[in-house]
């Protein structure tokens, strides 16, 4: 399974394709979450989604074919492996979920009958019939039709609603808290399993998926964003997080940026001007005093951070990198700037330093080190829980990958 990405996180296209992807992981979602205790789950086993629990072993094929109408023919690619499968040894349940052209109907059962009919193709170049059963037993298709069952799958929106009551029943919260805050994390979960090589990373209880969708640093995948729309997501991401209020200025926040978006396009001129927006804009003069500077995670070979460091010091910006590139010192990199008010008050004038700027490899060395944000937001990798000892209170990954659209966000989400 795949996606294809643009290098600012924009998808190339989005077609029945990506709908078929999201209609399994959402059935496969819901086949967890309704799962019973006990029950386990394979995403990507013998089937899309495999069932082994106290009632027996079932292998499900989703299929979403919205403009397709039902009719033997269309369903003999989804049976064909399942019935292979079943006179190959493996003697379980099999069910096909499907959703056809208009919501029509498929047959609940098949029979005997319907069974060849489904497993003869008619070729017209060269004129050939192919019967995929031949070979077989009688015996054995009474019992694969006796073990096959066919669901008619409901429209791609009311499936996705039907995900959206199960995360709340799930997690609690409103119906907004399972779309905006839990969704995404299910769907990328999911993937995650989905592309594990091995079958038994592939395995997962309903206990262990809540746990981890619930413990999920991340609010919003590049996977969600490929179904939904980048502008969609971004436009969800800025409204939750700022009803959080966890980026306000007298919070711990942290921003991780790859340095090799100047590879991409963008320029080191932009990536000064976002250093200026985090330090002047969004701290600093005007402020009130209790407010602390961000800190920026640079991911990035050394050569890239030490080189836009460089940059960053003859653009004349002040920041605090800990004497990171000759001995970093977490006391130094902690110590919060000097601060001067305006007539003695509580408004910032000045501060000694505008920004903190580390190299991702120096942060998560010195993890244990630095006091636990409150607050991250990542431009970066997905994956960044390597820079904490524990768990954020908010951390989001943000699929952007241009520079200006970083500012446009940071600004929105930390507006006053």
């Amino acid at each position: 399974m795949s996606t294809v990405m643009s290098k600012t996180g924009k998808s190339r296209f989005a077609g029945p394709s990506i709908t078929g992807y999201a209609y399994q992981f959402d059935l496969t979602t819901l086949e967890i979450l309704r799962s019973a205790p006990g029950d386990v789950i394979t995403v990507e086993g013998c089937e899309d989604i495999d069932i082994d629990g106290s009632a027996g072993s079932e292998s499900v094929q989703c299929k979403y074919l919205s403009s397709v109408a039902y009719s033997p023919a269309s369903i003999r690619d989804a049976v064909r492996p399942m019935f292979d499968a079943y006179v190959g040894g493996r003697k379980h349940n099999y069910r096909l979920y499907a959703h056809f052209a208009d919501g029509r109907l498929a047959p609940s059962r098949l029979t005997v009958a319907d069974l060849r009919e489904v497993l003869t193709e008619h070729k017209r170049k060269p004129p050939e019939t192919i019967r995929y059963y031949e070979g077989v037993s009688e015996r054995d298709m009474r019992d694969f039709v006796e073990q096959f069952t066919i669901t008619s799958g409901p429209s791609y929106d009311l499936q996705r609603a039907a995900v959206r009551d199960e995360l709340r029943a799930a997690f609690g919260g409103t119906l907004d808290d399972a779309e905006q805050l839990h969704y995404g994390n299910a769907m990328a979960a999911i993937v995650e399993l989905a592309i594990q090589r091995n079958e038994p990373d592939r395995r997962i209880t309903k206990a262990q998926f809540v746990e981890r969708v619930n413990r999920r640093p991340v609010l919003f995948s590049r996977w969600y964003a490929e179904f939904v729309g980048e502008e969609k997501v971004l436009q969800k991401t800025q409204q939750r997080l700022k009803g959080l209020g966890v980026f306000c200025a007298p919070k711990k926040r942290v921003i991780v940026v790859d340095v090799e978006l100047l590879d991409q396009g963008n320029s080191v001129a932009q990536m000064i001007h976002l250093v200026e927006v985090l330090s002047t804009e969004l701290y600093g003069r005007g402020r009130l005093k209790n407010a602390k500077p961000w800190t920026m995670i640079l991911e990035g070979s050394s050569e890239g951070v030490l080189t836009l460091k460089k940059q960053l010091a003859a653009s004349g910006a002040r920041f605090n990198d800990g004497y990171e590139h000759l001995t970093f010192n977490p006391s130094v990199f902690e110590a919060l700037p000097l601060v001067n008010t305006k007539n003695g008050g509580d408004m910032i004038e000045a501060t000694s330093y505008g920004i903190r700027l580390v190299s991702g490899d120096t942060y998560a060395r010195h993890r244990q080190e630095i006091e636990m944000p409150d607050a991250v937001v990542s431009f970066g990798s997905s994956d960044f829980s390597r820079y904490f000892s524990g768990a954020p209170k908010c951390a989001v990954h943000v699929p952007v990958g241009d520079v200006e659209a970083i500012i446009t966000f940071m600004k929105g989400v930390a507006a006053r």
